[in-house]
């Protein structure tokens, strides 16, 4: 509720937010209590929230928890019995290993460098890399009963120790002529001797350290929140793991001119020494100090691979840094001292595979070059160290698949705050260009063959999919089998190719064959028809096709299947001005009366809403629901020739009185003064002089500086009546 104010300022008071959020159906709030219960009492005060509102949503909270069983009296709720030993029983382990294993990514394998050789010792091999000896939780994956790094899970199976090397730097800091060290409570004080760190780098500017002698981190102690950043309390080193919502590990290092940095978090506070010697975050000017590296990590590593017959190097990412709920990355890039560490071990040994532990794609390019396998796992699995030791050394063998494109370089990408995947051209169903690695792809240790593929139409509602997989290899595995479809023709753009089904055939033996019958709905090939307003399946040919990923067509039909036709576009109802069939340089806003506005994005530019097969016989005017503050321009084409434009703002010389305004927000409104805004009115264009024709016809907006549009229709007569600022010419 806060961010909505104070991060976003989609509304000027949080009763306002409140409001909307308990009409719109959202009930919980996980805001501070007594900020939420204030805004809801102003809120009431205020009019813009019923008692029948509060009603409903506590109504549904309270059916929620009776169908749970929180009114249950002791013993009848049978989860009340559930122990923490049947959460971790025995078969719930069983089906966590399962489970990690059959996440497992086998991305390449060139010559069969996996599995590793089963002649191999525990002294031939070695494990380099951040990623090696760590297991990060993730912050919805719950608290883990055990864990198991990879070197772990290798050392188990080889009953022996394994060569090991992070790969980081051991750094000592000092300041003022002292060094700085952990004291017995924890905190970061002035020392004669200073201790070592470990830093870790994770992209972006974004650094840990842990100390080398307690174990645990350095971060800030947070006290009492203030507004939506907590206040920084003293540096200390007192957690065993960087993890939390906002992760107060994280420190940023500024290079100084003389040699020195100054550390700052997250918050881009500075670090600051008090008078007393303590060490804490404070919007000041930092403090210079000296970070040394006293163990070089890439160095030490690369001596550990030396004579080797088998490198396994880990990288990836830390779950919660840098990516994550309210964190989006600015590069698909790996960190770029991983980068240098990859550098330095493919130089050094060519016989090294890339185990990368990720919840996110990585572009890779010299791991494809340099190395000849690569290998992935998520993260926050307690099972991923001895699942992925068992994949490597072909205990059991990898078929897990990418649920999202791999791309080669974040240039193949729209802006971020781009969320329209069409013309975007964003995921596996619009991209038409190279990836690294398809949605749907992941490789094992054997091959397979797709054989009597068969596609019938039952009902004219269920696609019949029959077809045969053989394992033509040598080594037992599973197969995913993704069956996907395609609009050969269309009326719209359609995706390039849509995942219809999938299953996932497990324990294929060496010349086994095992039959697959699917029957898929139809439906699955429905698309939205901004016309008639709802979900369609577009009558037409289509090729479905069966494979291991979406780019890998190994059997595949066409068959003709029945549907709805597009129709034609009335626009004497009322058309929401999003219900368009293409634009350009346009962006959704909030609307008027339940409709959705698009409004010019960069209004350097114009912008343009197209709207096909419009029926306008007997059309007279077009009418136009349009909104502009700072003033802009919208002119109407038919079928390429101006119909007439409107030229102005629609901004009401009315000041609203400001209603009371709860204590967050009073100055957020002041400053926006958002009770001077512009009101939505109706505009008409004529349409005496458009073109003639016995078909439809195309509608296209041109739109120019601050305007917006909500809604449009045509009419029949020359004038509503209603228009409140004339006919535009």
């Amino acid at each position: 509720m806060g961010l909505v104010v104070n991060l976003h300022h989609y509304f000027g008071q949080h009763a306002e937010t409140i409001a909307t959020a308990l009409k719109a159906g959202v009930d919980a709030m996980s805001d501070d209590p007594r900020m939420v219960e204030q805004a809801a009492r102003e809120a009431y005060e205020l009019g813009i929230l019923k008692e029948e509102d509060m009603d409903r949503s506590i109504r549904c909270m309270m059916e929620t928890k009776l169908r749970l069983g929180v009114y249950d009296r002791e013993n009848l709720n049978p989860y009340d019995r559930v122990t923490e030993d049947d959460i971790d029983s025995p078969k719930a382990r069983e089906i966590c290993k399962e489970l990690s294993r059959e996440s497992i990514v086998l991305l390449k394998n060139e010559n069969g460098a996996l599995p590793l050789d089963k002649a191999l010792k525990a002294e031939d091999i070695a494990i380099v890399g951040p990623l090696g000896d760590t297991w990060y939780q993730d912050w919805y994956g719950g608290t883990a009963p055990y864990r198991t790094t990879f070197l772990q899970g290798m050392e188990v199976l080889k009953q022996e120790n394994i060569t090991f090397a992070d790969g980081l730097d051991r750094v000592v800091f000092r300041c003022d002529g002292k060094g700085l060290a952990v004291a017995e409570d924890g905190t970061l004080q002035m020392a004669d001797e200073p201790d070592v760190f470990i830093k870790e780098y994770w992209g972006e500017g974004s650094y840990t350290f842990k100390s080398v002698r307690t174990g645990k981190y350095l971060g800030a102690r947070l006290s009492e929140s203030q507004g939506e950043k907590p206040k920084m309390g003293q540096i200390a080193a007192d957690r065993e793991e960087a993890f939390d919502w906002f992760v107060m590990e994280i420190f940023h290092v500024e290079p100084q001119d003389d040699g020195s940095v100054v550390l700052t978090n997250r918050f881009h506070y500075p670090v600051y020494k008090d008078a007393e010697g303590f060490f804490s975050f404070e919007q000041t000017e930092g403090i210079p100090i000296t970070m040394e590296v006293v163990e070089n990590g890439i160095e030490k590593a690369v001596a550990a691979v030396r004579g080797k017959k088998q490198v396994l190097l880990a990288l990836g990412c830390n779950s919660v840094i840098n990516a994550k709920e309210e964190i989006d990355r600015n590069t698909l890039e790996l960190p770029e001292e991983q980068e240098m560490l990859l550098d330095r071990i493919a130089e050094v040994n060519p016989n090294t595979v890339l185990v990368l532990f990720t919840n996110y794609p990585y572009t890779l390019q010299k791991a494809m070059e340099k190395l000849p396998a690569i290998i992935m796992s998520a993260t926050g699995s307690q099972d991923m160290g001895s699942a992925m030791a068992e994949a490597v050394l072909g205990i059991y063998a990898p078929a897990g698949r990418l649920n999202m494109t791999w791309y080669e370089s974040i240039d193949q990408l729209p802006d971020i705050d781009d969320y329209d995947i069409i013309k975007g051209k964003r995921t596996y169903r619009y991209f038409d260009g190279k990836e690294l690695y398809p949605f749907g792809y992941g490789l094992t240790y054997t091959t397979f063959a797709y054989e009597n593929y068969e596609v019938s139409l039952k009902d004219d509602r269920l696609l019949q999919i029959s077809l045969d997989v053989r394992n033509t290899g040598d080594t037992a595995s599973d197969e995913v089998v993704q069956i996907y479809g395609s609009a050969l023709e269309s009326c719209v753009k359609k995706p390039i190719c849509q995942l219809l089904d999938f299953v996932r055939v497990k324990n294929i033996a060496p010349g086994e064959t095992r039959h697959i019958a699917l029957e898929i709905p139809v439906e699955e090939l429905r698309f939205y028809d901004v016309i008639s307003r709802r979900l369609m399946v577009e009558e037409g040919t289509y090729e479905i096709y069966a494979g291991a990923s979406c780019k890998d067509k190994a059997v595949s039909a066409e068959i003709f299947i029945p549907g709805g036709k597009r129709g034609v576009r009335d626009l004497s109802a009322f058309t929401a001005a999003d219900h368009y069939d293409d634009y350009e340089n346009m962006y959704l806003t909030e609307g008027h009366f339940n409709f959705k506005a698009v409004r010019v994005q960069d209004e350097t530019k114009e912008g343009v809403l197209v709207y096909r097969d419009c029926d306008l016989s007997d059309a007279a005017v077009l009418a136009l629901h349009v909104k502009s503050e700072r003033g802009g321009s919208v002119e109407a084409f038919v079928d390429g020739v101006s119909m007439g434009s409107f030229t102005g703002d629609t901004r009401t010389c009315e000041f609203r009185s400001a209603p009371k305004l709860d204590r967050y927000a009073e100055e957020e409104v002041k400053e926006r003064n958002r009770y001077r805004e512009p009101i939505y009115e109706d505009v008409e264009i004529s349409l005496a002089d458009r073109p003639q024709t016995d078909g439809v016809s195309e509608i296209r907006l041109v739109l120019k500086g601050d305007m917006r549009i909500c809604y449009l229709r045509v009419l029949k007569n020359k004038s509503t009546g209603k228009i409140q600022m004339g006919v535009a010419n």
